[in-house]
């Protein structure tokens, strides 16, 4: 029997959910902190589904039935209402949007017309409206449409010649009218650039190539977050170098690091192998694939700055869709989908949350002792699990 992960940190668990493995994993959590998941499944009655707690066990429901319907699909919650975008249909895929929960959801929308939607991201805005990115595979275009509280505004074309393999990341700092996102720009030729899309109230998007890059670098696999200092940031693993990078904005220019220093990858296809977070002390979270060593790892950029070394979760997983999101007492929730000798299966569970930067301060300065962290820590008010 696997260990719950509310018992013991990083220690995954394995979830009963019928999961198909090209389809994609929407992972979120609610605001008393219960996770939930989005997902195509095939088992049965192919459609989108949606996993969660019910009576200390987990279980799934479906919510609209298709073939493909579910494809790419991305999870949020507003208090306890799930939102949820997807690829639906057979064949041509629309983009669709559904809200709601357990026995009670919407009827499906479809707020784009397009082929392929594989590549989806949703947020919602400062006001709680709702905004999609996507990267569509079949029409080579990257999308993007809000709501404004009354309706979903008509889509729009952000940019032509996406990578695929990028996907894409949407930033919602305030409006969903001055939106931005991320995505691989492959118009030049073979090198995926990463760009930065910036769009204003007047419905115009302005594109930043510059991400700090120089030389060779080829970017595939990337998310984004705001930084603590609400700047936009991104992760992204380098197809030329292997190398995984984290870029960020400081207000007047780009710059990189590289987090780890990996082999060039082969074969790796469409499905997201880097995800990032930011707590509310500033600090930056990271869940990724190393291919190399074929295990899910996660480190973390204290706000000061400085990467911690990595933790490995998961050993042997042939791992993909890793998803992070952060509770209120700053603890990161981790999921990913391990597939082994065709076995797949969703994983999940919490972390530690990085010390506050006054805690780090006072340990620095020998103020506080390893008791006394560990006193404080202990003190933090956590979320548990329904």
């Amino acid at each position: 029997m696997a260990v719950p992960a509310s018992a013991d940190l990083w220690v995954p668990e394995e979830l009963p959910l019928d999961v198909s493995l090209g389809g994609g994993l929407g992972f979120a959590l609610d605001s008393t902190g219960t996770p939930g998941f989005s997902f195509r499944s095939t088992a049965g009655t192919s459609g989108l589904y949606y996993g969660y707690q019910s009576g200390g066990s987990w279980t799934s429901e479906l919510i609209e039935a298709g073939s493909q319907t579910g494809t790419g699909s991305s999870l949020v919650y507003d208090g306890l209402t799930s939102h949820i975008i997807y690829g639906s249909g057979s064949t041509d895929l629309q983009l669709n949007y559904v809200t709601g929960g357990p026995g009670s959801w919407s009827t499906p929308t479809t707020i784009a017309d397009t082929e392929y939607p594989r590549n989806n991201d949703l947020g919602l805005d400062a006001d709680g409206n709702p905004a999609a990115a996507w990267v569509d595979g079949g029409t080579g275009i990257v999308g993007y449409a809000y709501h404004d509280g009354t309706e979903w505004k008509t889509a729009e074309n952000v940019a032509s010649d996406p990578r695929d393999l990028s996907g894409v990341a949407l930033l919602l700092p305030d409006s969903a009218e001055e939106a931005g996102l991320f995505y691989s720009d492959e118009s030049g030729g073979w090198q995926g650039i990463p760009t930065y899309m910036q769009r204003d109230s007047g419905g115009n998007w302005t594109a930043d190539s510059g991400a700090g890059l120089s030389g060779f670098e080829d970017v595939a696999w990337m998310s984004g977050t705001l930084n603590g200092d609400g700047n936009p940031a991104m992760a992204y693993m380098d197809m030329f170098t292997g190398d995984l990078v984290y870029a960020v904005w400081d207000g007047a220019a780009w710059s990189t690091e590289t987090v780890e220093d990996l082999p060039a990858p082969s074969g790796l296809p469409d499905r997201n192998y880097v995800d990032i977070a930011t707590d509310d002390w500033g600090n930056v979270h990271l869940l990724y694939y190393n291919p190399d060593a074929d295990q899910v790892e996660y480190r973390y950029r204290h706000s000061g700055g400085g990467w911690a070394d990595s933790l490995t979760i998961h050993e042997q997983a042939n791992a993909s869709w890793m998803r992070l999101s952060i509770d209120d007492s700053q603890k990161p929730w981790f999921s990913y989908y391990s597939d082994v000798d065709g076995e797949g299966s969703v994983y999940y569970g919490q972390g530690t949350a990085v010390p506050e930067p006054a805690t780090t301060a006072l340990f620095a300065l020998g103020l506080l002792s390893a008791i006394g962290l560990k006193r404080r820590t202990s003190n933090t008010s956590s979320r548990g699990q329904s």
